[in-house]
């Protein structure tokens, strides 16, 4: 049996990375040039299982630690640099390694094809890092209203009820 602590994170850390896989997932459907096929689709699952436990990590274990030691706008400051450079390094990381080995047959061959290039040098990844960093406050807004006003409200608010 959980303990209501143990409980608690658990489910936090589902609702989050269940967060950041939706976000991945829209990402990659609104980013893309290329026909989509299933290892497609589950790269982007897999980038945003990767960012959803990183940022987890964060939220559950590393921020109640800073928010005592910082002031509301360098806490926002040290969150928002902590969301673009996580979704940076998994979109590098984990999308390209993965697409390497399913397309190109090697796990750092995608970062030598020109599809790479066209990602980073075409604007697409400038626009896939500023549609998660987006997603990444709404997700904080609606935690930090459900921590100020008791589970549950955050998301009603976040949905409109």
């Amino acid at each position: 049996m959980l303990s209501r602590r143990a409980f608690y994170t658990a489910r936090t850390a589902l609702w989050i990375t269940c967060g950041w896989i939706g976000a991945a997932l829209l990402v990659h459907w609104l980013v893309r040039r290329v026909p989509t096929h299933l290892a497609r689709e589950l790269t982007a699952v897999a980038t945003g299982a990767a960012m959803g436990l990183g940022s987890a990590w964060f939220e559950l274990r590393l921020a109640p630690r800073m928010v005592r030691a910082l002031t509301m706008g360098g806490f926002l400051l040290v969150r928002t640099f902590f969301y673009v450079t996580l979704c940076a390094v998994a979109i590098h990381a984990v999308t390209m390694s993965l697409l390497g080995l399913s397309e190109h047959g090697g796990l750092f061959a995608y970062y030598r094809s020109a599809q790479y290039r066209d990602f980073v040098l075409g604007g697409r990844f400038a626009v896939a890092l500023a549609i998660l960093t987006l997603v990444s406050f709404f997700i904080n807004f609606v935690r930090q209203l459900g921590g100020a006003f008791g589970d549950g409200v955050g998301g009603a608010v976040g949905v409109g009820r």
